[in-house]
């Protein structure tokens, strides 16, 4: 059975992750002025090497309509409950869903955890195993203000269960710069595996900079 229109399976998704002082969701218009406030520092601009600097309200709207029209991407705001702020994002990027059989079903999926939330019912094709060679990248910024509260510790976990539970992908890749060290530590802490070192990969403040490669294979 062919289907006439291609959909988008990121509507299929789940649109909430959520743990004990976080909620992950979809970046709206009206977080543009915390997305300016804590997101507009230099140091940032060098770590996640496409975060613009400086970072005005007009570069923040591109950040967030770019969810809506790239489809191997899915950005969350990191939205912190006990302030109603957003303090940072986290991406699901470069998205390959890999070789399948789709099947159709027209029912709402079952959640894999409590924890995950999906807002409606819905007909249309979708992943029920791991999909041979399916992949997806992880990447995340949070404001100076929010570091070193064991926010994205507490976030990390759960995304990685919602990238091999409900995007089926079998491996999880993420890009540091060398000199990233405490992403490189928060990596290695959630079982995320060295895979290569890429000499002068980056040109950043005038000068050529060596990443690190990350791998977390499905077990």
């Amino acid at each position: 059975m062919k289907l006439k229109n291609k959909i988008d399976f990121r509507e299929t998704l789940p649109t909430e992750i959520v743990s004990e002082r976080i909620i992950l969701r979809k970046p709206i218009l009206k977080d543009v002025n915390d997305l300016v406030k804590n997101g507009n520092e230099k140091e940032l601009s060098y770590l996640t090497y496409y975060l613009p600097y400086p970072l005005n309200k007009k570069e923040a709207e591109k950040l967030i309509l770019e969810n809506q029209t790239n489809k191997e991407l899915i950005r969350f705001a990191i939205f912190l409950k006990k302030n109603k702020e957003v303090i940072g994002l986290l991406d699901l990027h470069n998205w390959k869903r890999g070789e399948t059989t789709p099947v159709l079903h027209s029912h709402q999926p079952q959640v894999s955890s409590p924890r995950l939330h999906t807002s409606k019912q819905f007909s249309a094709t979708f992943l029920q195993n791991a999909s041979a060679g399916g992949k997806v990248k992880i990447g995340y910024w949070i404001g100076k203000e929010y570091r070193r509260k064991g926010y994205v510790s507490e976030i990390v976990p759960k995304v990685i269960e919602y990238a091999f539970n409900e995007l089926k992908v079998e491996k999880i890749i993420a890009k540091v710069l060398i000199d990233n060290i405490a992403s490189q530590k928060l990596l290695e802490k959630f079982n995320f595996v060295k895979t290569k070192i890429v000499p002068g990969d980056k040109f950043l403040d005038g000068k050529r900079v060596d990443t690190i490669s990350y791998e977390l294979n499905r077990k």
